[in-house]
């Protein structure tokens, strides 16, 4: 199985900090999973579920989701870019 699937790295080993700013916080984990954006998705996701407080919880879901939702818009951009072949 596909290691990348079931990272035990945690948001905090790979920099990402909640009392960091948004920007800061997303920027450190997005270098360290070398532009890999699913790869960041899934290691907030799972900071999300078994995070300390409400407020690491929640700063971790929705950092999860933007991950997501660049890792999508980047997918339907190389189908679009395909599909011009």
């Amino acid at each position: 199985m596909n290691r990348e699937k079931h990272s035990t790295v945690s948001a905090k080993q790979m920099g990402w900090d909640a009392d960091s700013g948004q920007i800061k916080r997303r920027q450190n984990i997005f270098d360290k999973c070398r532009g890999n954006a699913l790869k960041a998705s899934r290691i907030l996701q799972n900071t999300a579920m078994r995070g300390g407080s409400d407020d690491i919880r929640r700063k971790a879901r929705n950092d999860a989701r933007y991950f997501f939702n660049m890792h999508e818009r980047r997918k339907e951009r190389m189908r679009r870019r395909e599909g011009v072949k």
